[in-house]
């Protein structure tokens, strides 16, 4: 009885309530997507109680166990996860726009949604070991990195495949890396918009590349050989546009110019932003949006699920959402505030990563700020691997600040 009562006083109550109405908000509107249990996809909804109540199995097991034995079983678990998306791959599901799936007894399972937890593990194991103060020590990484990157690229997830980058690039800033190597950080993906502007803008860009980091190292050569990987990676963009299958390309395309084609490529696009901006302030009531109930809006219970919340739900609704999350968000950065073993500290940091990304990126596709990629909104979009994962990372943290409060 003592040791539950010391238990409860450890546990972030505040954390885990605003996870909670953020899952009680995602299963509503779930709900409403698919016309409640009369609509003739209500069983989508049963299955996703059944996804969320796995998830919060997987929170609590997160929490239980030691965080430091994921990493000290990174390189094992990285492994693993490739093998998954590679040995795997006659089993996969052919689904929307690609083979993302692997379907076992009626169920379809996403391997990329676990790679995403074993590059978090192996990068903590790496920069725990080997901090990230040179370009020599950030080669092994990126090549961690890129591997499941490219592989899911292939299938193809363009969405997904992102989101690995960014992890890598953020907790190397987590990380505490040289002002240089930030920077580094920061031009790599400029380097790519400005050699799509011209051959002009982009010499401009890589000459003034060559004076910061000058700025910064106070050393021609290095300035020279950071300033040459801008230029390596801006040249490589005619190269990287041809690996992107045409659906892709479509929609980046339709990013620039979404009514280019309004009932073509560019309708799902147009259709949200309609949506978001038919619900004004207070929305249009639970199950009363006509842009979701009337089927204008697609994919509603996975990509654009945002967009029917606000819609039903309004400015109100949406704002009270993002609220939340900034409050979990805000508590996974107190976390590792407060936390002083080092694995911890960058455990904390890759699920911020992962969690951030995935909420700007479907939000601002939602609005049209970025193409459509397919990332799901974390704890809300229909999905099992993505619940249960999400689930799992969010639980880290909470396992983290529970060890340092317990001693």
């Amino acid at each position: 009885m003592v040791e539950g009562r010391r238990i409860a006083r450890n546990l972030d109550f505040s954390y885990m309530i605003a996870i909670a109405i953020i899952l009680s908000i995602g299963l509503l509107l779930i709900y409403s997507a698919v016309g409640g249990l009369s609509g003739s996809d209500s069983h989508y909804f049963l299955k996703q109680t059944v996804w969320v109540s796995l998830g919060i199995i997987a929170f609590i097991l997160s929490v239980g166990i030691e965080p430091a034995l994921w990493v000290k079983y990174a390189k094992y678990i990285y492994i693993a996860s490739i093998l998954l998306l590679v040995v795997i791959f006659p089993l996969r599901y052919v689904g929307l726009a690609g083979s993302r799936w692997i379907y076992i007894g009626g169920i379809a399972i996403q391997p990329s949604e676990f790679a995403k937890l074993s590059v978090i593990f192996i990068l903590t194991r790496i920069f725990t070991r080997k901090r990230p103060y040179s370009i020599r020590n950030l080669i092994v990484p990126t090549i961690l990195v890129l591997i499941p990157a490219l592989i899911i690229l292939k299938q193809p997830d363009f969405g997904t495949a992102t989101i690995f980058p960014f992890i890598l690039f953020f907790m190397i800033f987590w990380a505490k890396a040289p002002a240089y190597i930030v920077i580094l950080l920061i031009t790599i993906p400029s380097s790519l918009a400005f050699a799509l502007l011209g051959y002009i803008k982009f010499a401009i860009f890589v000459f003034a590349t060559f004076i910061i980091f000058y700025i910064f190292t106070l050393s021609r050569v290095k300035a020279f050989l950071l300033s040459a990987i801008n230029l390596l990676v801006g040249a490589s963009t005619p190269f990287l546009w041809h690996l992107l299958k045409d659906y892709q390309k479509e929609r980046l395309m339709t990013f620039l110019n979404p009514k280019a084609d309004p009932l073509g490529s560019g309708y799902n696009v147009i259709q949200s932003v309609i949506a978001v901006g038919s619900g004004r302030i207070w929305g249009k009531g639970f199950m009363q949006g006509s842009q979701s109930q009337l089927r204008f809006l697609p994919h509603q219970r996975t990509d654009f699920i945002f967009s029917l919340l606000s819609e039903e739900w309004g400015f109100v609704g949406a704002f009270i959402l993002l609220l939340l999350f900034y409050f979990i968000l805000y508590r996974i950065i107190i976390f590792a505030q407060k936390t002083t073993v080092e694995e911890y500290y960058l455990l904390i940091g890759g699920v911020f990563a992962f969690i951030s990304y995935q909420l700007f990126v479907n939000v601002c596709m939602s609005l049209g700020l970025l193409p459509v990629t397919g990332l799901p909104l974390p704890l809300v979009s229909y999905g099992g691997s993505s619940m249960i994962v999400t689930m799992f990372a969010l639980g880290l943290p909470m396992s983290a600040e529970f060890r340092r409060r317990w001693l």
